[in-house]
């Protein structure tokens, strides 16, 4: 199994200009821990929620005592000073970033975020990007290899494809995050949220419709509504 079988493809992406405020409406409307950032079709970074941790506005910036600033360098302080209080996704994300072709390994990505300490890798074809692979597409992974089933068919690849098709001709990727498709001797294991049952429902019976498909396994979760006072104290918007 490669990345591109159990990558998220519909992914959201931000500009290194990006304002901090609309970074972080994405993060929670998306439900995603973090937003591959994209100038014109090159990937130059990913910022994480993880990113958005040390800030001036929650007091958590970091402030270096006088003597571990002996041995930091005016370059590091510098960044170090843009992180905590830069305003765009250009000053919080992690960059370079880490990414994996479409064709390498699962198991090569799950060591890379393990060695790496990070949650999501972009995937890139070609130097462009066709989608996120995170730790939960792995927990995924390992969740259906752990079910009964018979072994893997030659066409599941090609089956895949034909299921993914369906559900985006019919529109019903809209309404859904950290969507997932994948198949496996002929049973298809749709993983992800949805913003109501209806959609969940259409996104099931879709599948279920495609010529081949022996079985649809529903793993879909109800999206949770982010109420905004649930985290006072993150950074508000600047004044116009």
């Amino acid at each position: 199994m490669i990345a591109a079988d159990i990558m998220t493809r519909t992914v959201v992406t931000v500009t290194p200009d990006t304002p901090l405020a609309d970074v972080i409406a994405l993060l929670l409307k998306k439900a995603s821990g973090a937003l591959p950032v994209v100038d014109g079709h090159t990937v130059v970074g990913v910022i994480a929620e993880a990113d958005l941790l040390r800030r001036i506005e929650l007091g958590s910036e970091p402030r270096p005592t006088s003597w571990l600033g002996l041995f930091t360098s005016e370059t590091a302080r510098a960044k170090a000073f843009v992180h905590g209080h830069g305003r765009l996704a250009r000053d919080v994300m992690t960059a370079p970033a880490l990414t994996v072709a479409e064709t390498t390994p699962v198991g090569e990505v799950a060591a890379l975020m393990e060695k790496k300490g990070i949650g999501h890798v972009p995937v890139l074809r070609d130097g462009r990007l066709v989608g996120v692979v995170s730790r939960s597409d792995i927990l995924r992974t390992l969740a259906s290899r752990l079910m009964p089933l018979p072994a893997r068919s030659e066409d599941d690849q090609s089956l895949r494809e034909v299921v993914i098709a369906a559900i985006e001709a019919g529109g019903w990727l809209e309404g859904t995050a950290d969507m997932t498709v994948e198949v496996e001797a002929g049973v298809v294991h749709l993983w992800g949220t949805a913003t109501d049952d209806a959609i969940r429902r259409a996104l099931v019976v879709a599948a279920g419709e495609v010529p081949g498909v022996r079985e649809v396994r529903d793993h879909i979760a109800a999206a949770q509504s982010v109420d905004p006072l649930d985290r006072p104290n993150w950074p508000a918007p600047a004044a116009p």
